[in-house]
């Protein structure tokens, strides 16, 4: 599932300058960023919160696979209930993540617009 959140971030950012992105999201710099890292700021604290938001996000999709996983190949060692609540935190995560992207996209697109 981690190419999908990298897919939608490259699309939705490729306007932002980005000179590396190696799809874990530590690699993901911006021009702004670049800027910010002689300074810190509040854009800097949001740019990490965001990655380690995703971070996150990602640990859990890795969880619930590897819970099906076990489940598939062992059973008796995980309770149906855990696979169930697992993928369902998962899917719930991700749909989330996906809408936060969304926005912070419409809104670049709409700050970059009244230009």
């Amino acid at each position: 599932m981690d190419t999908g959140i990298t897919s939608i971030l490259a699309k939705g950012l490729k306007n932002m300058d980005v000179n590396r992105f190696d799809g874990s999201g530590a690699g993901f710099r911006t021009r702004a960023a670049r800027v910010m890292d002689e300074e810190p700021s509040r854009a800097s604290d949001f740019g990490e919160k965001i990655f380690e938001k995703l971070g996150q996000v990602n640990a859990i999709q890795q969880e619930s696979m590897e819970l099906s996983r076990r489940m598939l190949t062992d059973p008796d060692s995980v309770d149906a209930h855990d696979v169930m609540l697992s993928l369902a935190e998962a899917d719930m995560s991700l749909n989330i993540t996906k809408n936060v992207i969304d926005r912070v996209i419409r809104a670049y697109r709409d700050i970059t617009g009244t230009r």
